[in-house]
């Protein structure tokens, strides 16, 4: 919040000043007209449509002399970064195509419009304007709903591994809304969310994405596992009650029921030591592994708890 003094201008009128962020992230400059909402003791001012149209954001990721891994860490900084334009350029490309286009792929919006031995190029086509957070959240959810319907059925893995990608993809378009969000208000008020709204959806959505990388590490050692029918069983009967309370708290969520995310968290004791009984009965690393990330399960559903009841 900042404060700015009252000027009296000439007899009948008195000036504000603007900030200089607020006037640049809304593209306004020296003789442009602003929008003034009043009421009886708050003014709002908002940015017209008209104002100066935005320039593509644009950048130029250098491969030479890199690790694939780095390009791939500045691809994705770029897109989070919000550039609707990413040339990626080398002396040699040939060698790396198929797995930066791949990794392009999997950012949601961008596609590929250019691409010769020496370059790449790829552009936003989505409009942030246009895109619902909550509406891209259900979604993610549900991705991760059927996760847990299929993860004990050892032939479903690669299935899973599959849907987990897609969760990736869907959060990493969240986070890229959510900062150009933050350095754009007119923005949020397109969204038609709130600050807080937006950053608790933001937060959600990781916990979410971490559930179904979790998800997916207990289908792959289920499927390596030597668990015997009843030891299936025991985890079955703890990993449905991790599905229950996912279900309970992302109702919460979807409704802001405050009561039944409180349910949620009151029960989070009680669920990791049902998930930490199981240890007795393990006997290989692969079915070790299956209870630490059904704890870590449920703690990432607890966090979700907490950003409706501790963050509300």
């Amino acid at each position: 919040m900042e404060f700015r003094k009252i000027i009296g201008f000439g007899k009948s009128s008195f000036v504000v000043s603007l900030p200089k962020a607020w006037v640049q992230q809304n593209n306004l400059r020296k003789g442009d007209s602003i929008m003034v909402e009043t009421t009886i003791n708050s003014l709002t001012l908002k940015a017209q449509e008209n104002a100066i149209p935005e320039v593509p954001k644009k950048i130029v990721i250098t491969t030479d002399k890199k690790d694939i891994h780095r390009i791939h860490a500045e691809i994705h900084a770029a897109y989070l970064a919000g550039y609707d334009i990413i040339k990626i350029i080398g002396e040699d490309l040939r060698p790396y195509a198929t797995v930066l286009k791949q990794t392009l792929h999997n950012l949601t919006g961008i596609e590929v419009l250019e691409q010769d031995k020496n370059k790449i190029v790829a552009k936003e086509l989505l409009n942030p304007q246009e895109i619902s957070i909550p509406v891209i959240l259900r979604r993610i959810d549900n991705i991760v709903r059927s996760m847990f319907i299929d993860t004990l059925e050892e032939e479903h893995y690669a299935n899973i591994a599959e849907r987990d990608l897609d969760v990736n993809r869907l959060v990493f378009l969240v986070y890229r809304i959510v900062n150009a969000a933050m350095d754009n208000p007119s923005l949020i008020a397109k969204l038609g969310m709130t600050y807080r709204e937006i950053k608790r959806h933001s937060k959600v959505s990781n916990y979410i994405e971490t559930i179904g990388d979790y998800i997916k590490r207990i289908a792959r050692n289920v499927a390596r596992a030597k668990l015997s029918e009843k030891e299936k069983q025991k985890v079955k009967e703890v990993f449905d009650q991790l599905q229950k309370d996912y279900l309970i708290v992302m109702k919460a969520f979807h409704t802001n029921d405050i009561e039944l995310a409180y349910d949620v968290a009151l029960h989070y004791k009680e669920r990791m030591k049902e998930c930490g009984a199981l240890h007795p009965f393990i006997k290989d690393t692969a079915s070790s592994e299956i209870v630490y990330n059904m704890q870590a399960t449920c703690s990432a559903i607890s966090h979700i708890a907490s950003a409706l009841t501790v963050e509300a």
